[in-house]
């Protein structure tokens, strides 16, 4: 019998060595290159959060950050980052935080907006804070107050609509 256990262990041991090599050849790999409509994407996620911060610098906003996404190595996210931009308000050192979204097409889908992001969007507004839902379109930028009044689930705003809003 304890031939046999010791068999099983051998087993479980060059098991668990082969998923340790597979795990770090996994690591060693080389990221896979971007298409070129993943490479435009990211530059135009790059162009619309420079035009965030910009904004976000006009308002008066101070120690505007740039919050990290962490990712894993096969390109998901291994840390979801709690909004896009975080900072201080000027003169009442309110928290602000800062979602920013670009739209192509004229349009925001409520779906858009992940779950966590409109948690942590209501968790500072309710708490006092600042949120802000930044939309760029083109060379752009409306800055709305979260939460937006009327957009919610199966809805969207329209880009026409979020530069009569952002007067308000």
């Amino acid at each position: 019998m304890n031939e046999w256990n010791d068999m099983q262990a051998d087993i479980d041991r060059e098991r668990d060595v082969n998923a340790d090599l597979r795990a770090l050849r996994q690591m060693t790999r080389p990221p896979a290159k971007k298409s070129r409509v993943g490479r435009a994407r990211q530059k135009q996620g790059a162009d619309s959060e420079k035009q965030a911060r910009r904004a976000l610098e006009r308002m008066g906003f101070v120690h505007i950050n740039r919050v990290k996404t962490y990712y894993s190595r096969n390109g998901r996210y291994a840390i979801k980052a709690e909004a896009d931009f975080r900072a201080i308000e000027s003169g009442t050192g309110r928290y602000v935080l800062a979602e920013v979204k670009d739209i192509t097409v004229g349009t925001l889908p409520f779906s858009r907006i992940q779950k966590h992001q409109r948690g942590n969007l209501n968790t500072v507004h309710e708490a006092g804070g600042v949120a802000l839902l930044i939309i760029t379109h083109d060379k752009e930028t409306a800055v709305l107050r979260w939460p937006v009044e009327g957009f919610e689930p199966r809805t969207s705003i329209k880009w026409a609509d979020a530069l009569k809003m952002r007067g308000e």
